[in-house]
């Protein structure tokens, strides 16, 4: 893909792929506004949000006109990843810039396909300069990129398919999330202290069951 040739040997490499019903010239303009401070990047902005002190990110639910030309060296994410390479209707490739102990790519491509359809690739590649990550550290960030990707990805979909986020769903998503986990651990301690511990195993595992789906498959409210 295009960007591959910016980085040798990467450490991490994900690439993610999802169908969407609808031509390309329908998905692009969801790509081409992708940017911190433009239509967002269509994840988790509470999550995103922990780590910037200007709580600057915000998903668009519309096409924002003023973010459908993006241009070599234009910020995504501050000043630091920028676009690289664009191409209108196609792909739109970022590099971590200013940062020479990081290598970091980012290609978000649209591959027209039947029908009148389209197939959404990113492509995120990370390479430390000179270091090995830690085998830990890696499954931990694999974890973290699916999640949010994932998230990405299917909110890409349902904006092109001419659906949008409630404006509640995320908060909600997050509640049910800490209603499962706070289940699952208190079910565990009474598993340790009842005698009867049939039923609070069963709540346990049932709430671990739930904090996989909704972490991974994310299912719709």
């Amino acid at each position: 893909m295009p960007g591959d040739e910016l980085l040798s040997d990467p450490a991490l490499t994900w690439t993610h792929g999802i169908a969407i019903q609808a031509p390309p010239e329908q998905v692009w303009p969801w790509i081409a506004q992708i940017g911190d401070d433009r239509g967002g990047f269509y994840s988790y902005t509470f999550i995103e949000n922990l780590i910037d002190p200007e709580d600057r990110y915000r998903n668009a639910n519309e096409i924002l006109g003023e973010f459908q030309n993006p241009q070599f060296g234009e910020g995504l994410i501050m000043d630091y990843l920028t676009v690289h390479a664009v191409e209108p209707g196609k792909y739109l490739l970022a590099e971590l810039a200013g940062v020479p102990e990081l290598g970091w790519t980012w290609i978000w491509h649209l591959y027209p396909a039947a029908d009148e359809t389209t197939r959404l690739v990113g492509r995120m590649r990370i390479q430390p300069a000179g270091e090995v990550i830690n085998p830990a550290i890696t499954y931990v960030m694999d974890l973290g990129g699916f999640v949010m990707e994932r998230r990405m990805m299917q909110s890409i979909k349902d904006r092109a398919e001419g659906r949008s986020d409630p404006v509640a769903s995320e908060a909600l998503e997050i509640g049910l999330w800490i209603v499962a986990l706070v289940a699952g651990l208190v079910s565990a301690a009474l598993f340790l202290v009842l005698e009867s511990w049939r039923i609070p195993l069963l709540i346990a595992i049932l709430a671990v069951l739930s904090l996989l789906a909704f972490t991974f498959l994310q299912p719709p409210i």
